[in-house]
């Protein structure tokens, strides 16, 4: 049998899901096996309608021992700390928000990575917005998943449009550090974009062969 037990994490998650008096009984009677998932599991779980391998997005399936901070912009009084974890932000952090489109992702990755910017207090635009979408998580695609050409045009109009073009590294990255990132953002106030690039793809080109 399995339990699985839903949290966020932070720290100190490990004892405090030790002194749990029903899962503390279930571990010292051995009677099933606990596996420790976020809501970002549970939710991309309903959202594919069906169980997922935690295995699947470690990244975001996995409870974290470091608190989760919200996905907001500095303020023009602090460009640094981020505030508390998971807390609303000021009037003037609302009035920029996050807003993230993804290029290249399918399938329940996905739906974790929806998941999970949402719980971080941003929003995911289905298609980029000139003048309203600020990120666009891109990931080379397979053939399958999206053509090579349509991620390259994304890339080139999210340029044009003045949009951060990241990987997916830099959505876990703020989340643990805040927008500026560990290292601090640019000069300004700014974030840590730049130090998640993420290279145009390349279109896939065929040869003719003379028989």
């Amino acid at each position: 049998y399995k339990c699985y037990t839903v949290c966020w994490g932070g720290s100190g998650f490990e004892q405090s899901l030790a002194m749990h008096p029903t899962l503390g009984q279930i571990q010292r009677g051995k009677l099933c096996e606990i596996i420790q998932v976020t809501p970002n599991w549970l939710q991309t779980c309903c959202s594919q309608d069906k169980l997922i391998s935690r295995s699947k997005c470690p990244t975001f399936f996995r409870p974290v021992s470091w608190p989760v901070r919200r996905l907001l912009p500095p303020t023009s009084t602090d460009k640094k700390e981020m505030g508390p974890n998971l807390e609303e932000g000021t009037k003037e952090q609302q009035s920029h928000p996050v807003r993230v489109a993804l290029s290249g992702i399918r399938g329940s990755l996905r739906s974790a990575i929806i998941h999970w910017i949402r719980a971080l207090g941003a929003s995911v635009d289905d298609a980029m917005e000139r003048h309203k979408t600020t990120h666009l998580i891109c990931q080379v695609a397979a053939p399958q998943q999206e053509s090579s050409s349509t991620s390259e045009l994304k890339h080139e109009k999210a340029k044009e449009w003045g949009i951060h073009v990241v990987s997916v590294e830099w959505l876990f990255h703020v989340s643990q550090y805040g927008f500026s990132g560990k290292k601090g953002g640019t000069i300004g106030g700014g974030g840590c974009e730049s130090q998640f690039p993420v290279s145009p793809p390349k279109r896939m080109t065929t040869r003719r062969t003379n028989n």
